[in-house]
């Protein structure tokens, strides 16, 4: 008995729970898992409940976990947790209290076991709790994951329904924008059609107000007129061969005649003369009757220039060539016309030749019409290319010879008409100089002005006619357009007025005459000078003018080692530059050369590619340097000190040379910038020269500064 009593006194709160949760089984009650033990937890979690107290027999049950958590509140599991919590915090008070004593009897022990089952059964149903928000956890998600396939599914057939819309409103746009060829021929009106057609074709009675008959009968009116344009035309055509071929008749008549005509008037000049009566030109007078209308401006122009000034203004003025042999040689109408005519012929030979058969395989309605669009899809030929035409030149010419003064050489300028392009160009050449193959000696004589491009804007509309892609091609060829020159010849294209007739007067060419004259004279002088200084660095010497030998140091260590002319590819390839970057007018309007220099002390080399504009002096030479790859012991810092001799060749050389010696800039450019390398070479060796500081800032600077009075170079 008292061993009963002690178990019953010692009876834990889990085991009053296991007692409570057999009871409620036995009573077919829903199973609470807030009063399951812990030992019956692990039992309930596969399914199953033991519902016999007595051992008679085991009765099982099925317990749903995932109902019972659905039933219970979220609310709930939260409030049950601060509870247990709180239960957790005193008995935890409790045992740190007991601990906290110096000595624990018998009854603190028994206490301490008792708090600790406790704290254990609380412990269990905080796991329990836990589980609990897993599965509500777990539950939701997979809802969550049906609600989302349903959504997706919808979207899917939202999306197959407005791809259905879109396809049929472009079939309805398609239909709405369809267009049948007759839409796309001009046709004659309806009102034309009633007044002018046959009865066979237009039958009031019979048509009435139906549309498709009104279409029908103003299709049968546009073919059978064209018909009839067509045959009127052919018949024009054979009229317009049978006068051209009577005027050329006439023509060679008139040129059999010629001599006859020559050896009456020779004969005649003795009467004459003898009469004291001159009915005749000289030869000159004869060439410049026949002189097309710039030409002619430019010749009297240049020629009252000559006679105002005498020898002093150096022009002289000739005619070259020798006079057409008729008007319709260098006729514009009767050279492109030739050909639109053949191919105006084949164009009407095609629309007669319309067959029974054809019209069957192009679609014919029941009365024999056929559609006017399958005409025009019938071939009537290419574009003829007329690139020969249209550059041909008259065959007389104007040559000017314009002289420097107080030197041999000449610049004579070939001026001559294409008489289809309503344009005049010209041909540069360099008398007794070393630089007469600079053809180019005349581009840019004023700015922007590089003859590439037509200055006549209707030219680039028969260039687009005739398939010709751009002028510049046959600039070598032809010569050069340059706006300068069409000023001087009597016409300023710039105002030229739209629709306006072109016309050559002599003012415009007198107010240019001079300007021009002194530009090409003074263009040919800096050409020469230009010539001279390339013969010389050629020869591996350094023409500096007297001027200029107190500006720099005589003797000098550094020496050329090569000077050439090079061309626009090799610049590009020696300085690996973008072929994008370099326009064909730019390649045109520049010289390039190379340039080794060499410091025969320190052995360090230097590669200068120079690039002179056309307009030299006027525009500065250009100097890019680079090391030569075999030097063997390569400067420190050689980019910021290759910087540094840049800006002294291109900028600090300007500021030294004086003004009247601006025609050898090319010459002191390059002995300046042999000055700065042997400088910038003395400062890693001994040297004889003196400088007061070698060095000088961050990027360690050389004194490029040459002072004459002194000697020294110094710092600027």
């Amino acid at each position: 008995m008292p061993a009963k009593r002690t178990r019953r006194s010692d009876a834990s709160p889990a085991a009053a729970e296991e007692s409570a949760a057999k009871k409620s089984v036995k009573e077919d009650a829903p199973v609470d898992p807030d009063s399951v033990s812990p030992e019956k937890e692990k039992s309930m979690e596969t399914g199953e409940v033991s519902a016999s107290e007595s051992g008679k027999g085991v009765e099982k049950m099925k317990f749903d976990e995932n109902k019972y958590v659905l039933s219970r509140s979220s609310e709930q599991d939260i409030s049950d947790a601060f509870d247990l919590v709180s239960k957790l915090k005193s008995i935890t008070s409790e045992m740190a209290l007991i601990k906290s004593k110096s000595q624990i009897g018998d009854a603190e022990k028994e206490k301490m076991d008792s708090l600790k089952a406790e704290a254990c059964v609380l412990i269990t149903c905080m796991r329990r709790l836990n589980r609990y928000a897993q599965i509500r956890c777990k539950l939701m998600r997979e809802k969550a994951s049906t609600a989302k396939e349903k959504v997706d599914e919808k979207y899917l057939q939202l999306m197959n329904v407005q791809y259905e819309i879109t396809h049929l409103k472009k079939e309805i746009q398609k239909c709405h924008n369809f267009k049948s060829k007759d839409e796309e021929i001009n046709l004659v009106s309806l009102e034309e059609v009633r007044a002018n057609a046959d009865k066979e074709i237009f039958d009031e009675e019979k048509i009435g107000d139906d549309p498709y008959l009104l279409k029908m009968a103003q299709l049968q009116f546009e073919l059978c007129e064209r018909k009839r344009l067509a045959s009127e035309f052919k018949d024009s055509v054979r009229e317009r061969a049978k006068l051209k071929s009577t005027i050329e008749q006439k023509k060679r008549t008139l040129h059999k005649l010629m001599p006859s005509v020559d050896e009456v008037v020779k004969s005649s000049r003795p009467l004459e003369q003898a009469l004291g009566v001159e009915t005749f030109f000289s030869d000159v007078h004869e060439k410049v009757k026949h002189l097309p209308a710039p030409l002619f401006v430019l010749y009297c122009q240049a020629t009252a220039y000559a006679e105002a000034f005498g020898k002093s203004s150096m022009v002289e003025v000739t005619i070259l060539g020798t006079a057409p042999e008729n008007e319709s040689s260098v006729d514009p109408t009767v050279l492109l016309g030739d050909e639109d005519e053949k191919e105006e012929t084949n164009g009407a030979s095609v629309v007669e030749q319309v067959s029974d058969d054809t019209r069957k395989a192009r679609g014919v309605s029941s009365k024999g019409l056929e559609d006017p669009a399958s005409l025009a899809e019938a071939p009537t030929g290419g574009v003829v290319n007329k690139s020969g035409q249209l550059l041909k030149e008259h065959p007389m010419m104007v040559s000017v010879e314009v002289g420097v003064k107080d030197r041999l050489e000449k610049i004579e300028m070939i001026f001559s008409f294409l008489v289809c392009l309503n344009l005049v160009v010209v041909k540069p050449r360099l008398k007794t100089s070393p630089a007469n193959s600079l053809t180019t000696v005349l581009t840019n004589l004023f700015p922007k002005d590089d003859g590439a491009d037509t200055p006549n804007p209707s030219n680039y509309f028969m260039f687009e006619k005739y398939g010709v892609t751009s002028f510049s091609k046959f600039t070598r060829q032809v010569g050069f357009a340059y706006h300068w020159v069409q000023r001087i010849c009597g016409v300023n294209f710039k105002n030229v007025r739209a629709g306006d007739a072109v016309k050559w007067e002599d003012t415009v060419s007198a107010h240019s005459l001079s300007q021009v004259i002194s530009l090409v004279q003074d263009r040919v002088k800096s050409r020469i000078e230009l010539a001279r200084q390339v013969g010389s660095l050629e020869k591996k010497t350094v023409p500096l003018p007297p001027a200029c030998l107190k500006l720099f140091p005589i003797k000098l260590s550094t020496s050329i080692l090569k000077f050439q002319a090079i061309s626009s590819e090799e610049y590009r390839s020696g300085l690996k530059i973008d072929p994008s970057l370099f326009s064909e007018a730019r390649e045109n309007a520049m010289h390039f050369f190379a340039v080794l220099v060499k410091n025969f002390q320190s052995k360090e080399q230097l590669h200068a590619y120079i690039e002179v504009m056309q307009n030299y002096p006027n525009s500065c030479p250009v100097f890019n340097l680079r090391f030569s790859p075999v030097a063997t012991d390569p400067l420190p810092n050689w980019a910021a000190l290759l910087r540094q001799l840049e800006e002294e060749a291109n900028i600090r050389a300007l500021e030294v040379c004086p003004d009247e010696n601006r025609t050898d800039l090319l010459t002191i450019q390059l002995y300046h910038l042999m000055c700065c390398f042997e400088v910038m070479t003395d400062s890693n060796r001994s040297s004889e020269r003196v400088y007061p500081r070698h060095f000088k800032g961050r990027n360690r600077s050389r004194p490029f500064c040459y002072k004459a009075n002194t000697g020294l170079f110094l710092f600027s």
